[in-house]
């Protein structure tokens, strides 16, 4: 497996090693991601009916070689055919020196300004894409989310909001916090999808 277990939910995730030859030159090797859709299971049955897994390799095809040339950087790493229906074939960017980061010791400062960074020239790039191309970027940013809406989707953000509040309870002088919180458990899942609307 390319991740510890726990670190995806939506994919099944691997990391293989490929030696080839280019026009009889000598034998290379490169490490690629293989990253195949979850076929089975309550994640299926929950996205498999809204073009959730053929939406990211069109994304990787169509969308970013053409962001990558508007802001002249590489936004994610190379994609090579997947013979596997939804399936997708990356670059594995630990063999250019990146390194995968803890998601529970989080980024220092310095890691975070590049992130942020790199975010405002990907979304500068997209508006300037929806300027020139907006039917592909309006066909690709359609919102699936409304379409979660629904008795299997809306227990995660409820319970990731109560555990949340479960946290602030256990800190002192965040009572408030708790409070308004919990306040807001019942809404949650309409303001996840108001977050996420597509606005044009």
């Amino acid at each position: 497996p390319a991740v510890a277990a726990g670190n995806n939910y939506m994919s099944h995730l691997y990391r293989i090693r490929v030696k080839y030859t280019v026009d009889g030159s000598d034998h290379q090797s490169t490490s690629l991601i293989i990253k195949i859709p979850i076929t089975k299971g309550a994640i299926s049955e929950l996205l498999g009916n809204f073009e959730f897994y053929a939406k990211e390799p069109r994304i990787y095809r169509e969308i970013l070689p053409k962001l990558n040339k508007i802001a002249n950087c590489e936004f994610a790493p190379k994609t090579f055919n997947c013979p596997i229906e939804n399936g997708m074939i990356l670059k594995d960017m630990i063999e250019e020196g990146y390194i995968m980061c803890d998601k529970f010791k989080q980024l220092d400062f310095s890691h975070c300004e590049l992130v942020f960074t790199t975010l405002a020239k990907f979304h500068a790039s997209s508006v300037a894409l929806y300027h020139s191309n907006p039917e592909l970027v309006k066909e690709l940013g359609k919102d699936t989310l409304n379409s979660f809406k629904n008795e299997m989707f809306e227990p995660y953000p409820m319970s990731s909001l109560k555990y949340l509040a479960k946290v602030f309870g256990q800190m002192e002088g965040c009572e408030s916090a708790t409070q308004l919180i919990l306040s807001r458990t019942e809404y949650v899942t309409d303001s996840v999808i108001n977050l996420c609307k597509l606005r044009t």
